[in-house]
């Protein structure tokens, strides 16, 4: 590169970019973080730009949430199911789920931090208009790294499975993207998009996606059918 600035960093063996203006990047921040069982982002992070929402999974069944206007309402999606291999989803109960949750905003329009007042670095991108980076408007003392990106169709919807697992087996915090999380329950039906994360003491981090419909008589209606994920699943920690 002639002009602009390139910082890279290590992780044991690996290196990998950290900032290249050549690139044009759009560096998001964590704007806001918080624990509970909704999170509104227009309130706390404003209009505007671009934000993401996170959530760290906590263990036990599915976490999905309600999702409108950019309001979440973080659900657990509990299930009985027949025992078989896979299983046949019998019954599901939707509860409130309280989350630790963050929401990432794309630096240039997240909010300017005013007790920073006019100190601090900004990097623009290479043709010299918006900055990419911009530590005015840095408001929390936290980052974050992503750890990974599932590509679609790579990982299995049962959340019983291993194929389901995210990533390889963790005993730290993982944060997951809750964009596309949905759910139904129509007492005898339902679908659910989610994640949990299983096992003890090492847990690994699961995708749920499933249908399910059961009457209790038994035949072609009684059935659970457990899907592959159908877009990107990005995940990784604060630090």
């Amino acid at each position: 590169m002639s002009y602009g600035i390139q910082i890279t960093g290590t992780d044991g063996s690996t290196v990998f970019s950290v900032m290249d203006t050549d690139e044009n990047p759009s560096t998001y921040v964590v704007a806001a973080t918080g624990t509970g069982s909704s999170v509104n982002v227009a309130n706390e992070v404003g209009s505007g730009g671009e934000a993401r929402v996170f959530f760290k999974v906590p263990s036990g069944f599915p976490i999905t949430a309600d999702i409108s206007g950019g309001v979440y309402n973080f659900k657990q999606y509990s299930v009985s199911d027949d025992g078989g291999n896979p299983a046949n989803v019998t019954n599901a109960t939707v509860t409130t789920q309280s989350v630790d949750w963050i929401i990432l905003k794309d630096s240039p329009n997240s909010t300017v931090n005013t007790s920073i007042d006019d100190y601090g670095l900004q990097i623009f991108k290479s043709d010299g208009t918006t900055p990419c980076f911009d530590s005015t408007r840095l408001n929390t003392n936290e980052s974050f790294r992503v750890l990974g990106v599932e590509n679609v169709r790579s990982t299995a919807g049962d959340y019983l499975d291993a194929n389901a697992t995210i990533g390889s087996g963790y005993t730290g915090n993982r944060y997951v993207e809750a964009t596309n999380l949905y759910y139904e329950d129509n007492g005898s039906s339902g679908e659910v998009h989610g994640f949990c994360t299983v096992g003890s003491p090492t847990k690994f981090l699961r995708h749920a996606f499933f249908v399910w419909s059961y009457t209790g008589g038994g035949g072609r209606l009684d059935i659970t059918r457990y899907y592959s994920n159908p877009f990107p699943i990005v995940y990784g920690e604060l630090r």
